[in-house]
């Protein structure tokens, strides 16, 4: 057999799986006529998504939007942390995800809306995994880490006299360095 009709067929199947998984990937995801313009190489998520202008999605509610659009899980939510405007009046608000209530590293949302309706977001997440929340030391071993790590010769909470003062300041007879 000619190797190149054995390139041309392999870039063909090649081309067939990509926009079959492409398709499959784009099947779990509910996102009316917004259009995804790129995925993530790594988790091959969609990390850009336009919406159109007949979706009029005003952008406080983007996460009304994104749990069912994205068939999101109860334990995984993303709160706002950041909000700017720029001179060409848009609006950029940075969310954080968090799965079971911890933030995960390295996520970010963007949601860029103008005149208060959403037009694009875009960002890195993750789905479908399953962090061990679990520390993984105690909290007497995290302390005995950090004393050992700052090797201070006195703390402040050694100082009776300091706390005593600051619990009467505060009015808390239970506070504690």
């Amino acid at each position: 057999m000619d190797s190149k009709f054995i390139t041309t067929a392999k870039l063909s199947l090649l081309s067939i799986f990509s926009v079959t998984t492409l398709f499959a990937q784009q099947s779990n995801f509910h996102l009316g006529s917004a259009s995804i313009v790129s995925n993530n190489k790594s988790t091959n998520l969609p990390n850009i998504i336009h919406f159109s202008t007949n979706q009029n999605i005003q952008e406080g509610n983007f996460l009304d939007w994104l749990s069912p659009a994205f068939n999101l899980p109860k334990t995984i939510s993303f709160r706002a942390y950041s909000v700017e405007k720029d001179d060409l009046g848009f609006t950029h608000t940075r969310y954080r995800e968090y799965i079971n209530n911890f933030p995960v590293d390295g996520t970010m949302l963007v949601t860029h809306s103008k005149e208060g309706r959403l037009v694009s977001f875009n960002g890195d997440y993750f789905l479908n995994f399953n962090p061990n929340t679990s520390p993984a030391i105690t909290e007497k071993q995290a302390l005995a880490n950090a004393l050992k790590k700052v090797n201070a010769t006195k703390y402040k909470w050694e100082n009776k006299i300091q706390e005593a003062a600051k619990r009467e300041q505060l009015h808390q007879p239970d506070f504690t360095y």
